[in-house]
């Protein structure tokens, strides 16, 4: 399969076949002097002077429109680290949950039973204008991927050992930094800057090394990559009043490191509706290919009936194998209807509140008592209150999250979580209210 890789930035756009690996070839377009209607005409020429068609496309998106976060959660359980996450998130950022892409790596498990999670964020505002770019010439990406994970993996392919080292990459308009401990990656962060404003870079990036050290995490040495103009002032300023080892690395690179079958970090960002539409069009080249073949199959028959081919059986064997597949397919589109029409007739039936009892009952962890249940709502919106009791905080936000993933509840808020004593025993009351 031809791979390829697309990187956009507010200035450029750089291009890649990861298969040309000894050419390292790299397509640059710079787009700081065209308008919006002249940068897609420019890119479609350089995509056929260059014949750049991929069938699988990965975009990166820039650390600069990212944000990542450390969390920490009391348990090892990879599921629940998710549920936990997806909770937190819901909760603490300024957005609506299906207005983010998110994705996270499990830095490190304790022997405490707590993980550190690692979770990178981007708003769908920055990705689907560049997916919506790419369609309108002609490239369709297959998945996203943030620029921290391609030089981090370079990096520790490089260092084998790599501990306790600083990079500092310089990249279109921003410097990102990254700190490597014991070949994990610990601490990243993008600073947007000017060549004009390079005494505040070099004063932003002292300050960051100077919070890292207070939080423990020593550094043994800085590594500085990628270009700009003012990289020798930056270096030359960075050295002052600084005893820490600098070394040059120009080997490292955005868009040539990336290698999508391989490296530690691995952060998918590609937006959820995009891959359902993905799974959608794979489907319709399917039913187009059968449909090909299918015509090409009654040409072919044709054919036979007009020259009395004498492979006559050969053909008709190859006709049913086909025949078989379309019927595969048309039987299950026939079973989805089914099923659509069943839970049509279900929900219209008046069953709906009994089902909402057997699943609040499916997702209810061991412990949770429920002693109070309202079922109401106007026409088309209902709500249900749960009161009742648990052992503790956690397993009452365990079961609201669970709550959420069922096929009739759309949504869930903790309205209170109050401690109490029993009998020298500690307990929980709660409410929950759910909509459907």
């Amino acid at each position: 399969m031809k791979a390829g890789v697309v990187y956009i930035t507010d200035n450029l756009i750089r291009l890649r076949d990861v298969a040309d690996q000894d050419k390292l070839k790299v397509i640059e377009l710079n787009t700081s002097s065209l308008k919006k209607e002249e940068i897609s005409h420019a890119l479609k020429n350089l995509l056929r002077e260059n014949k750049f068609i991929p069938e699988y496309l990965t975009l990166i998106v820039p650390r600069i429109a990212a944000s990542v976060r450390y969390f920490s959660f009391p348990t090892l359980n990879d599921s629940e680290i998710r549920s936990m996450l997806e909770y937190d998130l819901s909760n603490k950022l300024a957005y609506k949950e299906d207005e983010l892409v998110f994705d996270h790596v499990v830095a490190e498990k304790s022997a405490e039973g707590y993980s550190r999670v690692m979770a990178a964020i981007v708003p769908k505002d920055e990705i689907i204008p560049k997916f919506s770019f790419l369609k309108h010439v002609g490239l369709i990406p297959d998945e996203a991927v943030l620029s921290t994970a391609s030089l981090f993996n370079q990096l520790v392919s490089i260092r084998k050992n790599a501990d306790k080292f600083l990079l500092i990459y310089f990249d279109d308009g921003f410097a990102e930094i990254i700190y490597l401990k014991e070949g994990r990656l610990e601490f990243s962060r993008a600073i947007n800057f000017k060549p004009a404003e390079m005494e505040n870079l070099v004063r932003e990036i002292k300050s960051t090394i100077t919070i890292l050290e207070t939080e423990g995490k020593p550094i043994s040495q800085a590594v500085i990559g990628g270009k700009f103009s003012g990289l020798e002032d930056f270096i030359t300023l960075f050295k002052q009043g600084i005893n820490l080892p600098v070394e040059i690395d120009n080997s490292l690179d955005t868009i040539k490191g990336f290698n999508a079958d391989s490296g530690p970090l691995k952060l998918s960002l590609l937006p959820e509706e995009f891959r359902i539409r993905k799974v959608k069009e794979q489907r319709k080249r399917s039913l187009v290919y059968l449909g090909i073949l299918l015509l090409l199959n009654l040409s072919l028959f044709a054919n036979i009936a007009f020259f009395k081919i004498k492979a006559k059986d050969e053909y008709l064997f190859t006709l049913k194998s086909e025949m078989k597949k379309i019927d595969s397919l048309a039987s299950a589109l026939q079973k989805k209807m089914t099923k659509a029409r069943t839970l049509k007739a279900y929900v219209n039936s008046g069953r709906l509140k009994l089902g909402l009892l057997a699943e609040i009952y499916r997702f209810a962890p061991d412990g949770i008592f429920l002693s109070s249940l309202d079922i109401g709502g106007n026409k088309g919106q209902g709500v249900i209150v749960l009161v009742g009791q648990g052992p503790d905080s956690e397993s009452v936000l365990k079961f609201a999250s669970s709550l959420k993933t069922s096929a009739f509840i759309n949504k869930t808020d903790v309205s209170y979580i109050n401690k109490r004593k029993i009998i020298g025993q500690q307990t929980v009351d709660f409410e929950i209210r759910a909509g459907f």
